[in-house]
């Protein structure tokens, strides 16, 4: 049985500002968006160092991913340069996931800026929608690019997807403003440079996904096995495997004069 949604308004009525082809799981996915805006995962980690944010406080998710997990997050980001700004801005976010008969997933998000001019007669709610690639679409899936415009998915899909192989979600996020006031002619202004910025961070976290997921990929390969502590891998002490690997095994020994 679905919840309710978090945002009021049809996706129909929203603008989509990416659409793409991401090669993972939707149980992967899943999980890195339950970190979104937070610290608590390696892909909210890397998405909150790239937006700059500062004192984030996320709430714990409530309820159940069937009938839709919820949270709160608070934090403050740096205001661009700009006439009238402020140097730094509240921004408060809202947050809803859940999971549909397992292939089917939805993050809805809702941003407000709270101290920008006009931040608190407008807020921008978002809806990250992905769902499991079919064998039946695999081979058309990259060649497909939604209405609105969006990124296309060569853009971010490097694998051949005819070959049976990796397993695939198809992203689609839209975007919307949504007015507590009339504001005129700011109304229009407002919601071309929010929709803007909301495609250039779905950019961004589309490709931080991506590093997150090959990050716990390659922590999975060098994960150590039972055995002699001197023949696990250590990758947390050295970059690269090899070096961390061969310099427990075969120390080198110091030059002799």
């Amino acid at each position: 049985k679905a919840g309710l949604q978090l945002l009021p308004v049809e996706p129909e009525e929203m603008e989509v500002v990416l659409g793409t082809t991401l090669s993972m799981s939707l149980d992967t996915l899943q999980e890195c968006l339950l970190g979104m805006d937070s610290e608590h995962s390696a892909f909210g980690a890397l998405l909150c160092d790239r937006l700059g944010y500062m004192q984030v406080n996320a709430d714990s998710w409530a309820g159940s991913e069937t009938e839709g997990l919820t949270r709160a997050v608070s934090l403050v980001v740096k205001c661009p340069p700009k006439p009238m700004l402020p140097e730094t801005t509240r921004v408060k976010l809202r947050h809803r996931l859940q999971r549909y008969e397992g292939a089917r997933l939805v993050l809805e998000r809702e941003i407000a800026t709270l101290d920008v001019p006009y931040g608190e007669t407008f807020c921008v709610q978002e809806r990250w929608e992905a769902t499991t690639v079919d064998d039946g679409s695999r081979g058309a899936a990259s060649n497909r690019t939604p209405r609105g415009g969006g990124v296309a998915d060569d853009a971010l899909l490097d694998v051949d997807i005819d070959d049976g192989g990796p397993q695939l979600v198809r992203l689609l996020v839209r975007s919307h403003v949504h007015f507590r006031s009339k504001l005129g002619l700011m109304n229009a202004k407002i919601k071309h440079h929010s929709i803007k910025k909301s495609r250039k961070m779905a950019t961004l976290a589309v490709q931080l996904l991506l590093e997150a997921a090959d990050a716990a990929a390659d922590e999975a390969v060098r994960r150590p096995v039972e055995g002699p502590r001197c023949c696990r891998f250590e990758p947390t002490e050295c970059g690269h495997i090899v070096s961390s690997y061969t310099a427990r095994i075969s120390p080198q020994k110091p030059s002799e004069p």
